[in-house]
């Protein structure tokens, strides 16, 4: 019987790009944001920002120049290390194109690229995450944006929340940081 495998988020749980994101909504809206609300989610549910929007923002935000000075989110470096040990990890990323190659250049930097068996990527929203999920059969997604859990699927979801308070689903597991994902991933079924 396989391990289950699991997809990680790049993007506010890996990689903490969230600052360059602030930084953007700063400029273009005026707007002083929490780096937690840097979400797609939570940026169109509190402000109406919208994919294209979003997309602009990423792109801009989360160039590979940025992105490679980025810090990690904390804890996360040594998680994706150790669950790699028994489980197959899938990079499943907006990212799309040089963004992506941004991300594999920032694992690379951080000693990680080699724990990612397979980089998805949703292109910039085109593709749900949840339905590259089932395609490639991941049976857990960790990410920080609850958004992406709109339909019951067979997909355990973890939600790294970085203390953010986001409204409940119940779909999803809500874990402040990485030990307690990493608790949420040892209490599931192999």
């Amino acid at each position: 019987m396989r391990e289950k495998a699991l997809a990680i988020d790049f993007d506010g749980t890996i990689c903490d790009t969230g600052i360059y994101k602030q930084e953007y909504i700063l400029r273009k809206y005026n707007r002083l944001i929490k780096i937690e609300e840097a979400t797609r989610s939570t940026l169109y549910n509190l402000y109406g920002i919208g994919d294209r929007e979003y997309d602009m923002m990423v792109s801009l935000a989360c160039s590979p120049e940025n992105t490679f000075e980025a810090e990690p989110v904390e804890g996360a470096v040594e998680a994706i290390k150790k669950l790699s040990k028994n489980r197959d990890i899938y990079l499943l990323t907006g990212r799309g194109g040089f963004l992506l190659d941004g991300a594999k250049e920032w694992l690379k930097k951080h000693s990680i690229k080699d724990c990612i068996k397979v980089f998805l990527s949703s292109e910039l929203a085109s593709t749900p995450k949840m339905e590259l999920c089932q395609e490639y059969e991941i049976d857990i997604l960790i990410d920080d944006d609850p958004g992406h859990f709109k339909n019951k699927m067979d997909i355990t979801g973890l939600i790294l929340t970085k203390g953010y308070v986001y409204p409940k689903k119940p779909s999803v597991k809500y874990c402040k940081n990485w030990s307690e994902i990493l608790e949420a991933v040892d209490g599931l079924p192999r």
